[in-house]
C-alpha cells in the first residue's frame, strides 16, 4: 500500500498490528518509515524510538534517530 501511494490505509494496516503486536519492532519500523517518506519526522522519531525502547541494542535505530534529528548532518 505505501509503495501504492495509499498511506492513510498502511498507516490503518501498521496501527492494527501493532494493537496485535505491540512488541514488535518490525511494526514500529514500518510506521516510522511511513511518516518518514512522507516528510513528517516528528511522527517518524515517535515509531523509531518506539522501537529503539524494544529493541536498545540495535543500533540501526540511533542512526535512524540521529538522521531524522539532525537532518543537516
Amino acid at each position: 500500500m505505501r509503495k501504492e501511494g495509499k498511506i492513510k490505509e498502511a498507516v490503518k494496516i501498521f496501527t492494527l498490528n501493532a494493537q496485535e503486536y505491540p512488541n514488535s519492532t518490525l511494526v514500529y519500523e514500518s510506521l516510522g518509515e511511513i511518516y518518514k517518506r512522507n516528510r513528517n519526522p516528528k511522527m517518524a522519531i515517535s515509531f523509531f524510538e518506539k522501537a529503539r525502547e524494544l529493541d536498545p541494542e540495535n543500533q540501526h535505530w540511533n542512526y535512524i534517530l540521529e538522521k531524522l534529528k539532525n537532518p543537516e548532518k
